[in-house]
């Protein structure tokens, strides 16, 4: 009993001390944050597959290019992409604190994509 009086104590404790650093407001932009951050790998992992079936990278992200790249119903305002060469490219997702998320290929060289008819003389 003495130690379960003790637990709820140190629970208030925290509760109260806590209290004005966690809000419903902080804890949705932190789901939404995460929520961005995955659908950020999501659309690099697209951004790549598409590269490496098309031999190019995409001039720039819209509804039509998001829907050969099969991410439908994707609302891009919360990233930013810029395709830097033909190989490389720079993919970020704009959080909530006004930072930025960098995706793992952004300003990376992809591999060079030589075309099929290339490698058909070859061999």
């Amino acid at each position: 009993m003495y130690v379960r009086t003790i637990i709820y104590v140190l629970l208030l404790l925290i509760i109260f001390t806590a209290g004005p650093s966690i809000s419903s407001h902080s804890l949705t932009d932190t789901a939404k944050d995460r929520s961005l951050c995955n659908m950020l790998v999501v659309l690099d992992r697209a951004i790549i597959n598409y590269y490496l079936n098309h031999s190019d990278l995409p001039e720039k992200l819209d509804q039509n290019i998001l829907t050969i790249m099969g991410v439908e119903n994707l609302e891009t305002s919360s990233y930013t992409y810029q395709k830097i060469n033909d190989r490389k490219y720079s993919l970020k997702a704009n959080l909530s604190n006004n930072q930025q998320r960098e995706s793992a290929n952004s300003n990376v060289d992809l591999p060079l994509i030589e075309p099929e008819s290339n490698i058909q003389k070859e061999k």
